[in-house]
């Protein structure tokens, strides 16, 4: 796809540096041809891969990049994501079962977990109904149910089984558990979920993680108070049997002594020292210290002035795995050529629908694209161009794919122009234009055009008319 001969136009498809060649391919894919396409790209980044392996010094370098590439990309960061939780899974059930020491208490903090993540799961199916679900927001959803299933059954089960050993009957010990560290989970959860519902004032992406995060949280906290209590009822056995009596801890009735059995090992010695001056002291600048470079990074991209972050990029930047080469390519792509429909578009449909039937407009006989629908498209994309200038995500007419596009003067080059020339120019013509539909008819269809002058320009521009207009509809 190039414009060589024609000096006039500008040709995207060539890098600013004459250095790199763009190939731009469009395809439209059948719904039952999907999985073949999808495998097809596989192929296809593979054997550039392969390419790009085998090539010695100097040799061609090429990369692929693109929509559908870009959306896979996520989709392999958000498989990775379920991957990366299940093996590393088995290290906080190692912390767990060393702190419970009991196979069959282990196995009852992990059983809620189960109908939690079902529960939680199935509340978002009806969230959806309304919204838009992030993927990250459900992945999300999944470690935050698995950190806090693990952490709150920490809290009742240690509860419990220290009621059990220092000689309470399963009664006694589950009213303590429930009355005890079940208010600690009930505060926690409620006092998280709060936190995270302040997302639900932020953009409908956003919102979804709110709403994920506060109903994991809150199907957590139901799960730990209103099942492993009745199951430790119901069945004793899961737990420890009664110990001893303590008879030092049953004559005396205040919190230290309760707290005895605690008040020694390694850990209560460390703590003994650290929580002393002047040791308090330093080790709150040591731990400050090490995180100052996150703070500093932090920083970067947050104006503590206006307290917003500034800087944020791309949409696809939040979501796409760091160090992606298919990102890094497009951002490439971005800056090299004097291109920009390379990131995820948005369509943008103009009907012109007949007054009298409006409802059989994509049966009328005659041609609805007309003058009239030609021009107004292009006012809109005016429009939109004049609306985002002097914005950070200012767009012009090469941001546009569309056959009425209106015609910047970046795209003309006026022959021994200078400051002159080009006021001359735009004071008579303006900074765009916008083309007729018979002047695109005229350069499609003449014969001039397609046998003489522009050959080239007339042969795409009938692709592009292929691709993107209708009987009724046009497509930018």
């Amino acid at each position: 796809y190039d414009f060589v001969g024609h000096h006039q136009i500008v040709n995207p498809f060539k890098s600013k540096d004459h250095q790199s060649i763009l190939l731009m391919w469009t395809w439209s894919v059948p719904v039952e041809l999907k999985q073949k396409a999808e495998a097809f790209q596989v192929d296809l980044r593979g054997y550039i891969d392969s390419m790009s392996e085998f090539a010695g010094k100097g040799a061609m370098e090429v990369q692929i990049t693109g929509n559908v590439i870009l959306d896979h990309e996520m989709m392999v960061s958000i498989f990775e994501f379920a991957i990366h939780e299940v093996t590393t899974v088995w290290l906080p059930i190692l912390i767990l079962g060393y702190v419970l020491r009991s196979f069959r208490l282990l196995i009852l903090a992990l059983t809620p977990m189960l109908f939690e993540i079902l529960v939680a799961f199935g509340f978002m199916y009806f969230v959806s109904l309304k919204m838009t679900i992030s993927y990250y927001a459900l992945m999300m959803m999944l470690m935050l149910i698995m950190a806090l299933s693990w952490d709150y059954a920490l809290f009742m089960l240690t509860r419990y089984k220290t009621e059990r050993e220092a000689g309470a009957d399963v009664e006694t010990a589950v009213v303590s558990m429930v009355s005890s560290s079940g208010s600690i989970v009930v505060v926690s959860g409620v006092v998280l979920s709060i936190c995270w519902s302040v997302m639900l004032g932020l953009p409908d992406m956003f919102k979804t993680f709110g709403i994920a995060a506060a109903s994991a949280i809150l199907v957590c906290v139901l799960a730990q108070v209103t099942l492993v209590a009745p199951v430790l009822a119901i069945l004793p056995w899961l737990g420890p049997p009664a110990g001893d009596v303590d008879k030092g801890l049953e004559e005396s009735t205040g919190t230290l002594a309760r707290t005895q059995q605690f008040r020694q090992g390694a850990y209560f010695c460390m703590g003994k020292y650290l929580t002393g001056f002047p040791c308090n002291l330093i080790s709150f600048v040591i731990v400050y210290a090490l995180m100052m470079p996150f703070t500093l990074r932090f920083l970067k991209n947050f104006d503590v002035k206006e307290f917003a972050f500034t800087e944020m990029g791309h949409s696809f930047e939040m979501t796409m795995p760091r160090g992606s080469q298919t990102f890094n390519t497009s951002l490439q792509v971005l800056k090299d050529f004097d291109f920009e429909m390379t990131l995820m578009p948005v369509l943008i449909f103009a009907t012109n629908t007949n007054a009298a039937a409006p409802e059989s407009a994509g049966n009328l006989s005659v041609p609805l694209v007309n003058e009239d629908l030609f021009k107004l498209n292009c006012q809109m994309i005016e429009s939109i161009i004049a609306k985002t200038h002097g914005e950070t995500y200012a767009l012009g007419a090469k941001s546009f794919q569309s056959p009425s596009v209106p015609i910047d003067k970046s795209y003309i080059s006026i022959p021994f122009g200078d400051s002159f020339a080009d006021s001359a120019f735009q004071s008579l013509f303006g900074k765009m234009v916008c083309p007729s539909l018979s002047q695109m008819n005229l350069v499609r269809k003449s014969f001039l055009s397609k046998q003489v002058f522009l050959t080239q320009t007339s042969e795409h521009l009938d692709l592009m008319w292929e691709e993107m207009v209708r009987k009724n509809a046009m497509l930018t």
